[in-house]
Formats: C-alpha cells, structure tokens, sequence
C-alpha cells in the first residue's frame, strides 16, 4: 500500500515485480514505517470486580496495527490480553492474568459492539487473543434485538476454564 496525503494506493503485482524487495520484504518494510510512529496513547480503567480494561487510542490512520506489537505497551498479562479492535483508531485491551477476564470479557464485548456500531471505520465486532506475539479469534460477538451473545473459540474456551481452577 502507498499511502499518500490525500489517497491510499494498493500497487499491483506487475507494478511490485520491478522492485528490489519482494512481496515479504515490501510487508516488513511497512510494519517498520507503521511501528516507528507515534504510541499510541494509554489509558487504564478498573470497570469492575478488578478488571482492567486499557484503553489504546490515537490519531493515525493505521492505529491498529499496534496489535501486532501489543507486548510494547503495558498492558499484557502472563496469559497474553483480551483484545478489541472495533473501530480503526481504538484497541480495548485486558491483560489476562487470572478469572478477571470473564468480567472484563463480558466489559469489552459491550464496548466493542457499540464502538463498532457507531464508527466511520470499523473493524471487527470480535474479542481476539493475544499471546506471545500471536492474534486468535477468541470470541465471537453476536446480537439478536437487545440481547448480546459471547460465542467463545474452543481455544479461549480452554484458556478461561483453565483461569477459573
């Protein structure tokens, strides 16, 4: 992608054919131009029975890229983070350390589905995992009139029963 003032161009693969790098090498040299900007800003919020939620946010247009280098910020527990990209310019993070992740799960599931709701951009309406540098779906949200539903993965369903011991 050439991301310009004014537009965002994706590049062809005749175009691409002619560079030096290829199509790995173009991907890294992105990530290095994204991850050398600004941080995003930080902002930790207990909502309920201890749980803390972060909020990420910041003005670029690639803010949330920043998933993939989550471990930058401080927000990232023994068993990796609960995570929300709802809308670009915003992640909602928990650090997963013990059983506050069903309450904050259920914190994120609801903030999330409003951000993405009301968005000019959104993203995902979808709770991931991430651990050691790896992004899983972790939940599925869904809603059926006023009524919400956290479709967990078998994966993250495992990660939980084994907090709940």
């Amino acid at each position: 992608m050439i991301d310009r003032p004014t537009t965002v161009m994706t590049p062809s693969a005749d175009r691409v054919a002619d560079w030096p790098l290829d199509s790995d090498g173009l991907l890294d040299l992105g990530r290095a131009n994204l991850r050398a900007g600004q941080p995003l800003e930080v902002v930790q919020r207990e909502v309920m029975d201890g749980a803390d939620i972060a909020v990420l946010a910041g003005d670029e247009d690639y803010a949330s890229t920043h998933l993939l280098w989550l471990d930058r910020y401080p927000v990232v527990g023994p068993y990796g983070a609960l995570v929300a990209v709802p809308a670009e310019g915003v992640l909602f993070v928990h650090p997963i350390t013990d059983g506050t992740v069903y309450s904050a799960g259920e914190v994120l599931a609801g903030a999330t589905l409003d951000r993405y709701a009301q968005a000019e951009k959104p993203i995902a309406a979808a709770l991931y995992h991430w651990h050691d540098g790896e992004i899983f779906l972790a939940a599925d949200l869904r809603t059926s009139g006023d009524e919400v539903s956290i479709v967990l993965s078998p994966g993250f369903q495992s990660l939980m029963e084994h907090l709940a011991r």
